[in-house]
């Protein structure tokens, strides 16, 4: 709830620290406030964006482990300050976080970022790109026309271009 401003601003993006194999020893485990760090690096981001670019709707923090809420609150405006997050301007304490006392298996901590961010607006637009260039060519259309109307494919195209426009 905190997350969704609109109900049509629901997507998410997230990005989980740390991000490695728990079985490569090659790896060294990450400092606490070295994830923290991590979670706005565009490598730890599960879909490819760049949010720290971008600006902020709102953004949630998962912890995991045997953390306190005084590191938890230093290392948020360690970040506000060092990175210059951009939150959207009636949003500017737009961070949530909740903490799990159990660690993730093999690990002291970890920290799952999910975040509401106008970066998302690029991936639509590559989506949207990319489906434009194979309706042009009808690619695939004869299969969805003997179940549906083609025009459904016109008013969702619509419904991305949308939403691109609300982010």
């Amino acid at each position: 709830m905190n997350l969704v401003p609109y109900p049509d601003l629901h997507f998410l993006i997230s990005s989980l620290a740390p991000l490695y194999s728990i079985a490569d020893p090659r790896v060294q485990p990450r400092r606490f406030d070295e994830i923290f760090h991590d979670i706005y690096d565009d490598k730890y981001q599960i879909l490819e964006s760049s949010p720290y670019s971008r600006t902020y709707l709102a953004m949630g923090l998962i912890l995991r482990g045997k953390i306190s809420f005084s590191d938890v609150n230093k290392n948020i405006k360690s970040l506000r300050d060092k990175k210059n997050l951009k939150f959207i301007n009636w949003n500017n304490e737009g961070f949530k976080y909740g903490i799990c006392n159990v660690p993730p298996y093999n690990q002291d901590y970890s920290l799952l970022c999910l975040a509401n961010n106008t970066c998302i607006r690029d991936r639509f637009k590559i989506m949207r790109d990319k489906y434009n260039t194979l309706y042009k060519r009808k690619l695939f259309t004869h299969k969805y026309g003997e179940y549906m109307d083609l025009g459904h494919f016109d008013e969702t195209l619509g419904a991305v271009d949308d939403i691109i426009k609300k982010y």
